[in-house]
């Protein structure tokens, strides 16, 4: 049995089978650090029991699947309120920001909501980024994001989350958080919590920063969670 983290990736949504070759090639990348399971949509989260951090991918919202869409059951609604509530940390990727918009509380879950929608985009080839903390962990090595990869809605914190922008850039006149980091939330005990302006196109993973980006997150947002689960069972 192995000794390491496991973590939920939330793969499908909008995106499909794009989104899908997203997790593929971010389980190899973050294999080395953790023990990560895709899942695709709401069934994710019948598997947050053992679950240490958790990865949201591409929008699942009734307006863009249609009758696709498999909205959040009672169960799940609780097994994520639980998550929450344990003090473990969410990555929310991109467009998952909009996800399961027919249930408000979800966006207050996750701390994020959308402010204003992406802009139509012509991509450069790499934004190179304000680094408004250059301490913080998740932005070691990390000086630019492949044009590609830039998802350029922006985010708002809600739920009660206090938001610390770490790194941000312009795009098209607007100021873009490309990392944000949540603390606090809706629930009492509400862990870590982390925003990542990203496209889920598979093909921006070739890029060393970007890897970079993403083994700093998960290995940050699994020692802040590890923390602040602590904290709560103290507190108990």
């Amino acid at each position: 049995m192995s000794s390491k983290s496991r973590v939920v990736i939330v793969a499908g949504g909008e995106g499909g089978e794009r989104t899908a070759r997203y997790a593929a090639e971010l389980e190899r990348i973050l294999e080395p650090l953790c023990q990560p399971e895709i899942f695709t949509g709401a069934d994710a989260f019948k598997h947050l029991g053992r679950c240490r951090l958790l990865i949201l991918l591409g929008q699942h919202d009734i307006q863009t699947l249609g009758d696709q869409h498999q909205p959040l059951t009672y169960a799940h609604k609780q097994c994520f309120g639980g998550y929450v509530s344990s003090g473990r940390p969410i990555v929310v990727v991109g467009a998952a920001i909009r996800s399961f918009s027919e249930w408000p509380r979800f966006a207050e879950l996750i701390g994020f909501q959308l402010e204003k929608p992406p802009a139509n985009q012509s991509f450069s080839d790499k934004h190179t980024l304000a680094l408004h903390d250059e301490e913080h962990p998740i932005i070691q090595g990390v000086q630019h994001v492949p044009g590609t990869a830039l998802w350029t809605g922006i985010p708002v914190p809600t739920g009660g989350v206090e938001m610390t922008v770490v790194a941000s850039t312009w795009y098209d006149s607007a100021h873009i958080p490309v990392v944000a980091i949540g603390e606090g939330g809706a629930r009492p005990g509400a862990g870590p919590s982390c925003y990542l302006a990203l496209r889920d196109a598979p093909e921006t993973l070739q890029d060393p920063t970007l890897r970079s980006l993403w083994r700093n997150t998960v290995t940050w947002a699994l020692e802040e969670g590890h923390s602040a689960s602590l904290a709560g069972a103290e507190k108990q």
